[in-house]
């Protein structure tokens, strides 16, 4: 499989339907949207194409197909191109904001890598490279387009292919951290992505890893379907049907949104009369915090976001007496000391367990109480 790394996935049903390709072409779209995401038109009655990616006005990037299998975007070169689509608030005159040029050519770049497309200009229309839905209309278009735009042909000819080209590929930003207070500040909320500026639904990498809390803790409290794909990190209707679910279930003003009353109930565990004080567990009940170089399901601080969960259980074993009292031992790296002292507890406190030396959701509740 072909999937990218740094997309949302959101796999259509053609994936699983149309025939396998070995690309050998990137082409460049515009979507004449206004829309977030496109998997839902590419899911209307009486669409019949579909592309591979779709890069959001906030550079986030959509895969709805993977790069080995084939998306009918690109007429006679559908059997051979990776097609990206983008937002243009339905004005395809405008060129691309800087955020999507970088998204851009990160995923172009990656698309080259994976598949050893050549990083140049397309040198014909059944040949290889990056281009652009115009560039050979007969072949990719089936007639005279404009596609993607009058302004983003030259961003695509004098910026983007010669980022790719030249290796200028802008790195990644500093990884996101879940968190455990409200992030937000006064008068703001997480609602859909498609509120006011004041609401906040995924429109970058940080939102989406504190959108993606809020989705796990609905999950966790049954009003949302346990599934790993559902905590994307986008707020759509789905997480708003899930919210006022929950709401209405511990009797808060049912909003369909997470201000910082529900936040504290629902993903800290906080108030609420009876509602615990444990901070909620942050991970899936699948997965756990054990030595951070075990296998994939284990978060033991290998990813700096992991360490203040870690930190917060080294200091609950420092706090029942499990660990040295000295602070630098709570150091958000979960290695061998760290295996023995949960051990250590779990015999005295879960001696039924049958995970020594790592911490379960159930075992979380028990220590950080």
């Amino acid at each position: 499989m072909a999937l990218c790394p740094f997309a949302v996935q959101r796999l259509i049903p053609e994936n699983y339907q149309q025939p396998r390709i070995t690309p050998r072409l990137v082409i460049l779209h515009t979507a004449v949207s206004s829309a977030e995401s496109l998997e839902g038109y590419w899911n209307s009655p009486g669409v019949v194409v579909e592309s591979h990616f779709y890069v959001s006005q906030h550079g986030v990037i959509y895969q709805y197909i993977d790069t080995s299998i084939q998306a009918d975007a690109n007429v006679n070169a559908n059997g051979f191109a990776v097609s990206i689509e983008t937002w243009d608030g339905g004005d395809p005159t405008i060129p691309w904001t800087d955020a999507q040029l970088d998204a851009i050519t990160r995923l172009t770049a990656w698309i080259c890598d994976v598949h050893g497309i050549p990083k140049r200009v397309a040198n014909g229309p059944y040949g290889s490279g990056i281009g652009w839905h115009n560039q050979f209309p007969t072949e990719w278009a089936g007639g005279p387009r404009t596609c993607p735009g009058p302004q983003r042909i030259p961003q695509t000819q004098n910026v983007i292919i010669p980022r790719v080209a030249g290796g200028n590929v802008p790195a990644p930003g500093p990884v996101p951290t879940p968190a455990v207070e409200f992030p937000l500040a006064s008068g703001h909320y997480f609602g859909d992505i498609q509120g006011p500026d004041n609401e906040h639904g995924g429109i970058n990498a940080q939102e989406m890893v504190w959108v993606r809390q809020v989705q796990q803790a609905l999950q966790r409290a049954g009003k949302a379907p346990a599934h790993p794909g559902w905590a994307d990190g986008i707020w759509e209707q789905p997480t708003t049907d899930a919210m006022v679910a929950w709401q209405r279930s511990v009797g808060f003003p049912v909003t369909g949104d997470c201000g910082p009353r529900d936040w504290d109930r629902l993903v800290l565990g906080r108030g609420g009369g009876s509602a615990p004080s444990v901070p909620a567990f942050p991970l899936p009940r699948s997965e756990y915090f054990g030595h951070k170089d075990g296998p994939e399901q284990s978060h033991g601080g290998y990813y700096e976001h992991e360490r203040p969960w870690v930190k917060l259980i080294q200091q609950a074993l420092q706090r029942k007496g499990y660990a040295p009292g000295y602070p630098s031992w709570a150091d958000g790296l979960y290695e061998q000391e760290t295996v023995d002292s949960v051990a250590a507890w779990q015999r005295d406190h879960m001696p039924h367990t049958q995970y020594w030396g790592q911490v379960w959701w159930d075992d979380w509740a028990e220590l950080l109480k």
